[in-house]
């Protein structure tokens, strides 16, 4: 008797930047290692438009393990390298909030409770 595997799920788009607000990516589902590659992809595809703020949408993210944790800490790197504002955007009551909060990574990376607060 086989055994079902659970497939991870996860929804990636982007938005160009417009006047006064950053280009977005928003996640929808889990962000662990199967949907890495494709967050990855459109997260590096939305920087390669040099835009001056970048904002990465966690709001309907169900689920962060330590590799999605990696993409945050690798897009936070590259932005502060290209002098560009990288904003998570994640409730402090949901599961990426909380993740932060417990990994102390609140107190290093610019994290907003919703996507209006990213806009200058």
């Amino acid at each position: 008797m086989g055994r079902a595997l659970a497939v991870s799920a996860v929804d990636v788009s982007s938005t160009p930047q417009t006047m006064g607000a950053p280009a977005v990516v928003r996640v929808v589902g889990d962000l662990d290692i199967a949907g890495v590659p494709e967050v990855r992809s459109v997260l590096l595809s939305a920087e390669a438009a040099q835009p001056d703020a970048l904002a990465i949408d966690l709001a309907e993210v169900s689920h962060l393990d330590s590799t999605g944790l990696r993409i945050l800490l690798d897009g936070a790197r590259r932005a502060a390298a290209a002098g560009r504002r990288f904003i998570i955007v994640a409730p402090p009551e949901g599961p990426v909030g909380r993740i932060l909060r417990l990994t102390l990574l609140l107190e290093h990376l610019e994290v907003v409770p919703e996507l209006g607060a990213a806009s200058r």
